[in-house]
């Protein structure tokens, strides 16, 4: 195993927390029910990945939507929505990210859509104080690649444009098919578990928490 000089993090799952119980209630209200079936599984799931791969732009994405919803709904309205499934980005998280960054190359490569990511800079990131280059040497979205992990071919234009070796790169998401598609690209790749979101709405740390124990996984690599 050869020495880790680039970590590679997904976004929702791995740094943001996602609170989708708060995504379907947000959408009931907007008179669209059965949101997993919709966005998540079903029928809207092609509309969603393409619009994550900026097939579609945002204006057109939330025509789509205001066409499902009830009448009196505003653009505004959907907006708020769309985003209500970003949640919680944790003070231990931005701390390691930056005591990382002394040593690595900070990367992050996310499947995520315009209205997502513009929300997780302005709300998120900044609530923290933090902006974009305060964290990450580079960032790679699905929508402004027009490719979607766990293809291997996200991978490969993240290697191509950033020069890495990736046999000294780690990349670290919440699905293990992303990750296997990482490891066919040549990356090293860890698949950690997510917070878990109790009845109380508080999210709680699992017990193999990736704060925890990367830290120590990295200097065993060494």
């Amino acid at each position: 195993m050869k020495k880790i000089k680039t970590i590679v993090f997904d976004l929702g799952g791995v740094l943001v927390d996602l609170h989708i119980d708060r995504f379907k209630q947000s959408f009931l209200e907007l008179g669209i029910s059965d949101v997993k079936d919709h966005f998540l599984d079903g029928k809207m799931k092609e509309l969603f990945r393409d619009y994550e791969m900026g097939m579609i732009s945002t204006d057109s994405f939330l025509s789509i939507i205001l066409q499902l919803s009830k009448p009196g709904v505003s653009l505004e309205h959907i907006r708020f929505t769309w985003s209500s499934m970003l949640d919680n980005f944790t003070d231990d998280k931005v701390e390691l990210l930056k005591k990382l960054r002394q040593d690595y190359q900070l990367f992050l490569l996310s499947n995520t859509n315009e209205m997502h990511w513009e929300y997780v800079v302005q709300s998120i990131f900044r609530e923290k104080g933090c902006e974009v280059s305060d964290l990450f040497d580079k960032v790679y979205l699905s929508y402004e690649m027009h490719d979607y992990k766990p293809n291997v071919s996200i991978f490969k234009q993240m290697i191509e444009d950033s020069n890495v070796n990736p046999a000294e790169t780690l990349f670290i998401d919440d699905r293990q098919e992303n990750v296997e598609g990482a490891r066919e690209a040549g990356l090293q790749s860890i698949c950690v578990e997510t917070s878990v979101l109790k009845s109380d709405g508080i999210f709680e740390k699992p017990a193999h928490y990736w704060v925890d124990y990367l830290p120590e996984w990295l200097k065993s690599s060494c």
